[in-house]
């Protein structure tokens, strides 16, 4: 039985199936590795109005008020080839699309709740701050930087906010809704090191 040799800087992989060894030609495929895993983020373990926080979240500097829903989706780009004569297709799976990320919530003005005005046209305590913050989070045409655990599991770090809504309430003088969606959004850098 003659030796195999192998080429210089070239791995060999040794593959079993039964009794029979046999030495590949080609390296082994390594683990999966965590290239971009997002940094763990703990928030503190209360709310600004006492609430449990499971998965606060917080975007760039601002942290999204009495911790929102959080919702992630993902699909895959799968193109299927009907077979001639089958009741079958084939499936050729190209990749997958970035991690849709919804966030929903409630904004209340901090500090004490004061009686609205008559004669206002806004109510004094209407949560004018956190309309502006996340106005001014959705103006930002640039990716923002992301901290919630849940998120880290997605290794979801970074995220472009696509729509953001303020649904109506009926008789809410002193808070409103949002829901933003958005969609994780990878640096170059992580890619190219994925790649290597």
């Amino acid at each position: 039985m003659s030796e195999v040799t192998k080429a210089p800087d070239f791995k060999v992989s040794r593959f079993q199936l039964g009794s029979l060894v046999t030495n590949l030609p080609f390296p082994a495929v390594p683990g999966p590795e965590r290239v971009n895993q997002a940094a763990e983020f703990r928030a503190p373990s209360a709310s600004d109005l006492g609430t449990p926080r499971f998965f606060a979240m917080q975007l760039d500097e601002v942290m999204l008020p009495n911790e929102p829903l959080i919702t992630v989706t993902s699909s895959k780009n799968i193109v299927k080839t009907v077979v001639a004569g089958g009741d079958f297709t084939v499936k050729e799976i190209i990749g997958a699309d970035d991690w849709q990320i919804k966030i929903q919530g409630y904004a209340v003005k901090e500090g004490n709740r004061a009686q609205a005005v008559a004669s206002s046209l806004v109510p004094q305590d209407y949560p004018e701050e956190w309309l502006r913050r996340l106005v001014m989070l959705y103006r930002r045409n640039r990716q923002l930087e992301v901290k919630c655990q849940l998120l880290t599991y997605f290794n979801i770090s970074s995220l472009v906010i696509e729509n953001i809504e303020f649904p109506a309430i009926a008789g809410a003088s002193d808070h409103f809704a949002y829901q933003i969606s958005a969609s994780s959004d990878e640096s170059s850098l992580a890619k190219l090191l994925r790649k290597k």
